[in-house]
């Protein structure tokens, strides 16, 4: 990583960054899962009016993933089938209290195969911006990002074949496509794991149903006012317009080897692109600092409005409508991936503060009260997508209803020392 400065007005930030990740089975002796990542990056500041005060900037990078267990988890040998079973007052598998179960469905969990060519997952980022000093002590920046994720890694089944079939969309009383898995017995010891996009669904004669589609994207313009402390205040105002959108959400770790969303088409291809559940599209903050005159305390403030998450209502089906031994395999969307949205989430947080100093050296101790959530806002921030219910703490929670709210108002006192 360097910086250039090509001319009085021109810097150029120029690097590369190369990561050699290796997975490997200590038991087996050997590497599962290999890959060589080279990660340029560019970036240039450019003094437009010669002066300082308007500065174009611009940059390209690719950031790849650390390496992650669960890239190759599945490679290792030691995992158990999956067995699903049923209540059967007459079933061979009986609990302390006489309930008792036969198996229903087993899915054989053997040693996935790697794709050798398997790429690794990252990001390509662009940005460009403008700054511009409107006065000594305020500043405004404008910046646009794009953001693709590349080679998003998942596991599928290359020998299954797959029959379309129609259940009740509960939701829409209308027919919602799904796939029966024609031959498990034949196909359910290969799978791999690889990255799925343009993966071949195929029915029994070898035609293709469908292809994955393994991608996300994110899109954002940002606008930034800042005020830097002067006059015993500063302050900061943001606005991000943003979209993302994809097949897999933003949740958590959805593009590494740990999905399992590309084995059946019933999850691929039904309703799988859309909105992510973190598509926040508008997001304001406001930060604020002032220092009280005479009593030299601290007031801090920070507001955020942001719009709701998404969620995608989706139906769970029985082993005999849709012939898939995981249930998660029998989960279709029943609407487009984000369909509906949350409410708007807004919040106010504040902070008083006092500091003490001690001596002549550096020892300060800053005393401290927080109260966060100052409205007691009640917003709810996650609703059961399941339909027609799920069992939470053994209580039926019916579809739509809140399952969680964001937490009330809360103090909290404190103090820190510095040295």
């Amino acid at each position: 990583q360097d910086s250039w400065k090509t001319t009085d007005r021109l810097t150029i930030n120029a690097g590369v960054r190369v990561d050699f990740v290796r997975g490997r089975s200590a038991l087996l002796d050997k590497t599962l899962y290999s890959s060589t990542n080279w990660a340029p990056r560019l970036g240039f500041a450019f003094d437009a009016t010669g002066d300082g005060k308007t500065v174009l900037k611009g940059h390209y990078g690719q950031y790849y993933e650390a390496i992650l267990y669960w890239q190759y988890a599945r490679s290792l040998p030691g995992w158990n089938d999956f067995v699903g079973y049923a209540y059967d007052p007459e079933g061979d598998f009986c609990g302390p209290l006489g309930n008792c179960f036969t198996e229903s469905s087993r899915l054989v969990y053997p040693q996935y195969q790697v794709d050798p060519d398997m790429k690794h997952p990252r990001i390509d980022e662009w940005t460009a911006g403008i700054e511009r000093e409107l006065t000594k002590d305020v500043r405004l920046s404008v910046t646009g990002v794009w953001r693709q994720d590349k080679n998003i890694q998942g596991s599928v089944y290359p020998d299954a074949r797959w029959e379309p079939t129609e259940v009740e969309n509960g939701v829409t009383g209308q027919p919602i496509t799904v796939y029966n898995w024609a031959n498990q017995e034949e196909s359910e010891t290969t799978p791999l794991l690889t990255n799925p996009d343009g993966f071949a669904y195929l029915d029994p004669d070898g035609n293709v149903l469908g292809r994955a589609r393994a991608e996300r994207k994110y899109k954002a313009l940002m606008l930034m006012l800042d005020k830097r402390f002067s006059d015993r205040w500063q302050g900061r105002i943001s606005y991000v317009l943003s979209k993302a959108e994809g097949s897999i959400d933003n949740s958590g770790a959805n593009t590494f080897g740990a999905s399992t969303v590309f084995q059946t088409p019933t999850r691929a291809l039904i309703n799988a692109y859309g909105l992510p559940v973190y598509d926040r599209t508008h997001e304001v903050k406001v930060f604020g600092t002032y220092q009280i005159p005479k009593i030299e305390v601290g007031l801090n403030a920070y507001y955020r409005f942001l719009s709701g998450t998404n969620w995608t209502p989706y139906q769970r089906y029985s082993s005999r409508a849709v012939s898939y031994p995981l249930s998660s395999g029998r989960q279709p969307l029943l609407e487009s991936r984000g369909n509906r949205r949350l409410d708007n989430e807004s919040y106010l947080d504040l902070r008083l503060e006092k500091i003490f100093k001690f001596g002549s050296g550096t020892d300060r101790i800053a005393i401290y009260a927080d109260v966060q959530n100052l409205f007691n806002a009640g917003t709810v921030i996650d609703v059961n997508e399941r339909y027609p219910s799920v069992s939470i703490a053994n209580e039926d929670v019916e579809f739509g209803s809140p399952t969680e709210v964001i937490g009330p108002r809360r103090w909290l006192l404190g103090a820190r020392w510095s040295f």
